[in-house]
């Protein structure tokens, strides 16, 4: 079932958040998603709103209407969430943690962050 939901959304960009999940509980009603490793900061991007449009593009591969939940992270990082030369000093992952860009992906969530330059590194 999850396969076939990713199958079905891969070429759909305002679902690219979606490859950040895997399943975590499937119940009689509904279905749980968790953050991958290294993707807890990914939960914000999990709306209300994307949740809905996520529920009905299921409800079609399935033939049934299931709620779908995040589970949240905890608080404490994971080891693959720690620092490392590979996902350190990454800035766009640090801007889509921004306030300001979070929200403008619920607005807007067929956007496209085309560059991200830290303040500090721009001439002037």
């Amino acid at each position: 079932m999850w396969s076939a939901l990713q199958q079905r959304l891969a070429d759909r960009r305002p679902f690219a958040w979606v490859g950040n999940f895997e399943p975590d509980a499937l119940t009689a009603d509904g279905l749980t998603l968790r953050p991958r490793p290294g993707r807890r900061q990914t939960v914000g991007f999990a709306t209300p709103q994307r949740l809905t449009l996520l529920e009905a593009e299921l409800a079609a591969v399935t033939g049934k209407r299931l709620r779908i939940r995040v589970q949240q992270p905890p608080d404490a990082p994971s080891p693959a969430d720690a620092p490392s030369p590979d996902n350190a000093a990454d800035p766009q992952r640090d801007a889509l943690n921004l306030p300001l860009v979070k929200r403008v992906f619920d607005v807007f969530p067929d956007a496209t962050i085309i560059n991200v330059e830290r303040e500090d590194e721009q001439s002037t």
